[in-house]
C-alpha cells in the first residue's frame, strides 16, 4: 500500500496502466504497444485494470482521509470532533431583542404576531404592551442570514387593533447564520482543545461557543490587583469583563442563566465581573450551596455607512450588476464577527468575483478606501442600505 510518512498516496490511472504494461513486458519477454488499447487484448486490458483498480485506491484513500481531523467531512468529522465534547452548530435565526412598535398605549401585541421585511417573516417571541419603553423580541422564521437593517420600518402582517408600525432595534439585530461550515467546526475544535482547563479566558470563550445560540464572544482579563485599561476596557484588578453577541439581554432569562452558569465555572477563583454596562446580571449556585453574581454585556452593532462606485466591463450597465454586488457585500459583512475589521483588500476580492464589474472605489463610514476598524467589543454592520454608484 502506497502508505508513508506523508500519508496514503495513490497513483493515477496512466501511472498504473504503465505499472502494469510494464510488469506484462517482463515477465513474458515481449514489447506491448501502449497505444493500441483498442484492439491489442494486452493493453486493453491493462487499462481496463488500470480503471477499476484506480477507483479502488479512490476508495481506500476516502476511507484513509475519514480519520483525519484535517481531511474529513460532514457526518463523519462531526464523529471525530465529538469524541472531545464538540458539536456542530446548526443554522441559526436572525433575531431582534429590542424592535420599537408603535400605536395606542396597552394594546398587546401577541406571541407568534408576524411581521415582515423584504419579503423575509418574523414572528413575536412574547407578548408585549404598546408603550413604556417596552420592546418586542423578534425571531425569523427561516434560519440563515436573513438580512434585517438596523432602524428600518416593519411591514405588520398580523393586523392587531392599535397597533400602528413596528421598527428593528439600532443595536439589538443579529443576523443569523448558515449551519457551521466543516472549516469553522475544525476551528472551533482547535479552540476547544487550546482552553486547557478552567480558569483561562479561552476557556470561557470556548464554553460560550459552544452554546448553539451564542455567535461570538469577547472576554478580557485584568490579571493584576490594580485598575487597568484593557483592549479599551477600564476594569478593576483580577477581573473579567465579557461580551456576547447576540445580545444576551435580549435572550430569554434560561439561555441568561446558562450563560452565567457557563462563564463561572470555567472562571478562576476570586474573579471579579466588572463589564462596563452590566447588561445581564444572574446568580449562580456553586458546589457550597452559596450563591454567586454573575455580569456580562451586550457587544453591541456598530453601523457603518458604505459607498461602492462601481468601474463596469464594456457592455455592462450598473443595473446589470448592482443587485449582485449589495448581495456579495451584504453576506461579507454578514460574516462578520464581533471585533473584527472591515478590510478594503477583502472587499475587493468580493468585487473581482462579479461578472461585469472591473473595479471598485469603497467609501467606509465617509472615509474612501481605507479600512475600518472598529472597537474590540463591537460588530460592524451596514447602516441602512448600501449605496451603489
Amino acid at each position: 500500500m502506497p502508505l508513508s510518512a506523508a500519508g496514503y498516496t495513490i497513483q493515477t490511472e496512466d501511472e498504473t496502466f504503465e505499472e502494469l504494461v510494464s510488469t506484462f513486458e517482463n515477465e513474458t519477454n515481449t514489447t506491448v504497444d501502449r497505444n493500441r488499447t483498442d484492439d491489442q487484448i494486452v493493453a486493453a486490458m491493462c487499462k481496463v485494470f488500470a480503471n477499476v483498480l484506480r477507483k479502488r485506491d479512490e476508495e481506500r484513500l476516502a476511507i484513509y482521509n475519514a480519520g483525519s481531523i484535517n481531511n474529513a467531512t460532514g457526518l463523519r468529522l462531526e464523529d471525530l470532533v465529538s469524541i472531545v465534547g464538540v458539536e456542530p452548530k446548526g443554522a441559526t435565526y436572525t433575531t431582534d431583542g429590542a424592535a420599537v412598535p408603535t400605536g395606542t398605549f396597552g394594546t398587546v401585541i401577541p406571541a407568534g404576531a408576524l411581521v415582515e421585511y423584504n419579503d423575509n417573516r418574523f414572528r413575536v417571541l412574547e407578548n408585549v404592551g404598546i408603550g413604556g419603553g417596552n420592546t418586542v423580541k423578534l425571531q425569523a422564521l427561516q434560519a440563515g442570514a436573513i438580512n434585517l437593517p438596523t432602524g428600518t420600518g416593519m411591514t405588520i402582517v398580523t393586523p392587531i387593533a392599535g397597533w400602528d408600525t413596528i421598527t428593528s432595534s439600532a443595536t439589538k439585530v443579529a443576523i443569523g447564520r448558515a449551519r457551521e461550515t466543516d472549516q469553522e467546526l475544525r476551528i472551533r475544535r482547535s479552540q476547544s482543545l487550546s482552553a486547557a482547563g478552567a480558569g483561562s479566558t479561552a476557556s470561557i470563550q470556548a464554553g460560550l461557543l459552544s452554546l448553539d445560540y451564542v455567535t461570538a464572544a469577547v472576554v478580557l482579563a485584568n490579571q493584576s490587583s490594580a485598575s487597568a485599561t484593557v483592549q479599551g476596557i477600564t476594569m478593576n484588578g483580577n477581573s473579567l469583563a465579557i461580551f456576547i453577541w447576540p445580545a444576551p439581554s435580549g435572550m430569554t432569562s434560561e439561555r441568561q442563566e446558562e450563560i452565567g452558569e457557563t462563564i463561572w465555572r470555567r472562571s478562576p477563583a476570586a474573579t471579579e465581573y466588572d463589564p462596563p454596562s452590566e447588561d445581564v446580571t444572574v446568580t449562580v449556585t456553586d458546589s457550597g450551596g452559596g450563591v454567586q453574581t454573575v455580569k456580562f454585556d451586550d457587544a453591541v452593532t456598530d453601523p457603518i455607512t458604505v459607498t461602492i462606485k462601481v468601474y463596469l466591463a464594456a457592455g455592462y450597465n450598473l443595473s446589470d450588476v448592482s443587485t449582485q454586488v449589495d448581495t456579495d457585500i451584504t453576506a461579507y459583512f454578514n460574516r462578520l464577527t464581533v471585533g473584527q475589521p472591515v478590510y478594503i483588500m477583502e472587499l475587493y476580492s468580493v468585487m473581482d468575483a462579479i461578472e461585469g464589474v472591473t473595479g471598485a472605489d469603497f467609501t467606509l463610514d465617509g472615509t474612501p478606501d481605507s479600512n475600518y476598524v472598529p472597537n474590540v467589543t463591537n460588530l460592524v454592520t451596514i447602516s441602512g442600505t448600501i449605496t451603489i454608484t
